[in-house]
């Protein structure tokens, strides 16, 4: 019978074994989801070279932004996992700016009285 390394059984070993199995399928359901995203824009732009310069510029300029916004909802798709993890129910606003973060944060007591039994805090 073959002998467990040291270290294997503790609680430790057992938590960041969970902690990965739960990354590896929360990044793989990540990718089952954006991925056809990714597909689509590389295909579009590839296929699209023969435009005038201001149209490709323009389409260019729409589909970084489309990226963008696809690789910020992937990010906190996978990095929801410690949320998942401490938290069971609930919501976040995740402005795109910094302009858009203080007009919220402007407005945290408003957003506060409307939601009853929340609390508001920044994520990281």
């Amino acid at each position: 019978m073959a002998r467990k390394g040291p270290g294997t059984d503790g609680p430790l070993q057992t938590a960041l074994l969970e902690s990965t199995s739960i990354a590896t399928t929360r990044a793989s359901e990540g990718q089952k989801i954006f991925s056809p995203i990714a597909v689509f824009l590389d295909k579009h732009r590839s296929q699209t070279t023969s435009l005038a310069p201001h149209l490709l510029r323009a389409l260019t300029a729409l589909s970084d932004d489309l990226a963008l916004v696809a690789q910020q909802h992937f990010n906190a798709y996978i990095s929801a996992l410690k949320e998942v993890q401490a938290i069971k129910t609930g919501f976040a606003l995740c402005p795109s700016s910094l302009e858009a973060l203080l007009a919220l944060k402007a407005q945290k007591e408003t957003i506060s009285a409307f939601f009853v039994n929340c609390q508001i805090e920044r994520s990281f």
